[in-house]
């Protein structure tokens, strides 16, 4: 979610298991537009039990430091809080 002026792009990608050290994969990519009210965003990814962490990445805000707030939640398919076993589980 975005508010204010500007926009932010917020990346998730994941740690491939065994290969910490690498480069994350890039697993979904969505940008929110801000405006005066809440504006939301939504970016899908499937669970893959071959990655250890997920990494969250905003980029592209230069427009919106300082006049605009982002926040994210993560659910899972159920709408539920998502745990770490219900993203190694795929939902």
């Amino acid at each position: 979610m975005c508010t204010g002026r500007g926009r932010v792009t917020l990346v998730v990608s994941g740690v491939p298991v065994g290969e910490a050290g690498n480069n994350p994969r890039e697993l979904a990519r969505t940008t929110a537009l801000c405006a005066g009210d809440t504006t939301p965003g939504q970016a899908v990814f499937p669970g893959d039990e071959f990655l250890q962490n997920l990494v969250f990445d905003l980029t592209g805000s230069d427009d919106a430091i300082g006049q605009a707030a982002f926040a994210y939640r993560i659910t899972s398919d159920t709408g539920r809080p998502t745990t770490s076993t219900d993203y190694v589980n795929g939902h």
